[in-house]
């Protein structure tokens, strides 16, 4: 995220920390949801592979990768139109 949408979002980053005592496989909360964005961004052709030099170009891509996947899915909530 770049510095000036961090500075103009109140935006709060809670980092969940898997627990020292825990062995083995431990369901974290609300870890699917980041596991599930970031596949849905990996089946984003062009963000497959990192070949932006600059981080904003990168942060665009999933700006824009995001809202494609967001039009298609508001474009079938909506009703057929009468006619």
């Amino acid at each position: 995220m770049s510095t000036s949408l961090a500075n103009t979002s109140s935006l709060a980053l809670t980092i969940v920390k898997r627990p020292d005592d825990s062995a083995g496989f431990t369901v974290l909360p609300r870890r699917w949801c980041v596991e599930r964005t970031l596949a849905w961004l990996i089946r984003r052709r062009g963000l497959v592979r990192d070949y932006e030099r600059l981080p904003v170009t990168s942060e665009v891509m999933v700006m824009w990768s995001m809202t494609v996947l967001v039009g298609r899915r508001l474009a079938r909530l909506r009703p057929p139109s009468p006619g």
